[in-house]
């Protein structure tokens, strides 16, 4: 009888003991789901600042490339009114030299040359601003 009750106090005890681990090992695997659920709601919460972030880097590009596309309208618009107005100064230069050769004086020319001029310089400057 005592042979049993010593086997029985045995096999008590180490039932106890692999319930006592038992309980430790569902209490660390609580912990590491709660870790792994927290590490999941961090990535997601990367991932959802990651977009944010992307989507804004995204529209700065498309701003930057208006822009840049403005500019080269601008500058092609510029290119286009001072060739326009070099063409418009170089006839009448063609205009005022055949008007030389019909008989008006040289100082004449001069002056009318030094008002296009002029103009031109101002027509310019304007046109810079």
């Amino acid at each position: 009888k005592s042979v049993a009750k010593d086997a029985n106090d045995s096999l008590t005890k180490e039932l106890s003991a692999v319930q006592q681990k038992l309980e430790e090992a569902q209490t660390l695997n609580q912990d590491h789901e709660k870790v792994i659920r927290r590490m999941k709601e961090a990535m997601a919460s990367s991932e959802s600042a990651l977009s944010e972030q992307l989507s804004v880097l995204k529209g700065e590009l498309e701003s930057a490339a208006k822009r840049e596309r403005d500019q080269d309208e601008a500058a092609a618009t510029e290119k286009s009114v001072a060739k326009d107005a070099h063409n418009s100064l170089t006839k009448e230069l063609t205009i005022l030299r055949h008007s030389v050769t019909d008989g008006e004086s040289l100082e004449l020319l001069n002056t009318q040359l030094k008002e296009k001029l002029s103009d031109a310089e101002v027509e310019k400057k304007i046109l810079s601003e």
